[in-house]
């Protein structure tokens, strides 16, 4: 029997109005699209080094009042908003880096059972030629965190905005608001994440670097960040 409770994320009219709220907005989000893009850049060469950090910083602190601004929440850069949706956001971080830590390690969980020599000689050859020589284990992964990520990233990302702009960031009540839609959030981070990729490997493909794919990339970012900010409205303020 179906919950009428559950409200089902109308995926279509979500990219359609983060479109258009793009349009409407253009001046604004072509000048936050060039921010985003030379924080990226600036981010990609600094990274290993002291001002990698600090960037991260200003990143998150941007986004923040990114949010802000859209749901008109002033001053749009605000500290105790901002500071209280680094307790989300730390949970996040916790929660994708434990999951993802198990994932990168549980390859090798076989390589400590009571095995023959044999089998354990050929596993260990198994693992360097499929993690070391191959992208196999790379899509894998991949694949797998973005099966996961309607739980790890997406619906917990919402308790994020809530943070941000004054209300509840509770990560449970983000995933009981937003129940039922596992399926819709895990074609939004398909739809977000080959979007990314083919951009990228369009770029490589002319001839371009990363630099120049960034060009492409920051928009869709920023873009992709609308239809967050809409979700949120569907969910918690419709």
């Amino acid at each position: 029997m179906t919950d009428i409770s559950v409200k089902k994320m109308p995926i279509a009219g979500i990219l359609k109005g983060s479109f258009a709220y793009f349009q409407n907005n253009f001046p604004l989000m072509a000048l936050f699209s060039l921010v985003v893009y030379a924080l990226a850049v600036a981010a990609f060469y600094s990274w290993k080094t002291v001002l990698f950090l600090p960037l991260m910083v200003v990143v998150y602190v941007l986004w923040s009042a990114f949010f802000r601004f859209y749901f008109q929440r002033r001053p749009y850069f605000f500290l105790r908003p901002i500071m209280y949706s680094m307790v989300p956001s730390t949970k996040i971080v916790v929660l994708g880096t434990v999951i993802v830590t198990m994932l990168i390690v549980l390859p090798f969980a076989p390589l400590f059972l009571p095995v023959s020599p044999q089998w354990m000689d050929d596993y260990a050859y198994f693992l360097q030629r499929n993690m070391q020589e191959s992208d196999i284990v790379d899509a894998v992964l991949n694949l797998i965190v973005i099966i996961l990520s309607p739980f790890l990233f997406y619906r917990p990302a919402l308790a994020w905005v809530a943070a941000v702009i004054g209300r509840s960031g509770s990560l449970t009540f983000a995933w009981s608001k937003t129940k039922g839609n596992y399926w819709e959030f895990l074609l939004m981070a398909v739809i977000i994440d080959l979007s990314s990729v083919l951009i990228y490997k369009l770029v490589l493909i002319a001839g371009g670097n990363l630099a120049i794919a960034f060009l492409f990339l920051a928009p869709l970012t920023v873009y992709f960040n609308i239809a967050i900010a809409r979700i949120y409205s569907f969910f918690f303020l419709e």
